[in-house]
């Protein structure tokens, strides 16, 4: 790996306090065209690479990654109840989770994919299931381990570089790579990397995860059983009734650009939690770019 992409590898996993290993800076490398113009040291201390100065996040990534695993387990209990439904083709846990990166406080996001023409029915039965088991995050203010179910998609539409907010949208790209698939039994989340292969151009070493089968779950038989749930006739009908309760914030702004999303095959409700172009600010300045 050249000192460039070196650096502008371990400055954007910088902004959120996680220190690499070598292999993880190999897999992760970023190779765009962005030059650096940064005076740092990097250091390298129990076979992790920071910034002078960053020791701190030795230990914070071991705390981290320590909550992680507990909320992984939690996630892989509540998502082997939402992949009884028939319309759920794969549920990954995503964002800081992701990456084994989460904070105690932290929430729990899915990303979920949906048989075509039934992402609306899905979304309304998983959202039940969660409200009734007082699963889901009713206090911005305190959503410990509370399930998010932000972002579903069709499986007739998984190309989502639409979605980027710069020619180079490094938040986006690094989030896709940092999917867990915890029910993936129909090999979708491998569909959704051959259908998103453009990342390959600024993270070209990125390799497919393979979860230990400890950590996936499997398709239940069970599941034929709530093919009642997964009619298409529902769709239209919960689809009216989510749009009549959709708070008027996120209808205001829906469609408007790539923060809420609202269409038949792709359901994106992140509002003023999506912070890409933030990140991508914080990481341009950290390299030594104008914004």
């Amino acid at each position: 790996m050249n000192n460039s992409s070196y650096l502008k590898t371990l400055a954007y996993f910088d902004i959120f306090s996680f220190p690499l290993t070598e292999s993880e800076l190999q897999a992760w490398q970023w190779a765009s065209d962005d030059k650096v113009n940064m005076a740092v040291e990097v250091k390298n201390s129990k076979g992790f690479n920071f910034f002078s100065g960053r020791e701190n996040i030795l230990a914070e990534r071991k705390t981290r990654y320590i909550d992680s695993v507990l909320k992984l387990r939690r996630a892989r209990k509540v998502a082997k109840i939402l992949s009884l439904f028939p319309s759920v083709k794969m549920i990954a846990v995503c964002n800081s989770l992701g990456f084994l990166n989460a904070r105690q406080s932290s929430d729990i996001d899915f990303f979920i994919l949906t048989d075509p023409g039934k992402i609306w029915l899905t979304r309304f039965w998983l959202q039940g299931i969660l409200k009734i088991f007082r699963l889901r995050p009713y206090d911005k203010n305190e959503k410990k381990d509370s399930i998010c179910l932000t972002f579903f998609l069709s499986t007739d539409n998984l190309d989502i570089r639409f979605l980027q907010v710069a020619e180079a949208d490094i938040y986006l790209a690094y989030w896709m790579t940092q999917l867990l698939p915890i029910y993936n039994p129909e090999g979708w989340y491998e569909n959704f990397f051959r259908a998103n292969n453009w990342i390959g151009k600024y993270i070209p070493n990125f390799k497919e995860l393979k979860l230990a089968p400890a950590w996936q779950i499997h398709k239940n038989r069970y599941t034929k059983f709530l093919i009642i749930f997964s009619l298409p006739w529902w769709e239209p009908i919960l689809k009216k009734i989510q749009m009549y309760i959709l708070p008027a914030s996120l209808r205001t702004i829906a469609n408007q650009d790539t923060r809420v999303i609202i269409k038949d095959n792709m359901l994106k409700f992140h509002g003023q939690e999506d912070k890409r172009e933030d990140y991508l600010n914080l990481w341009r300045k950290k390299i030594g770019l104008k914004n």
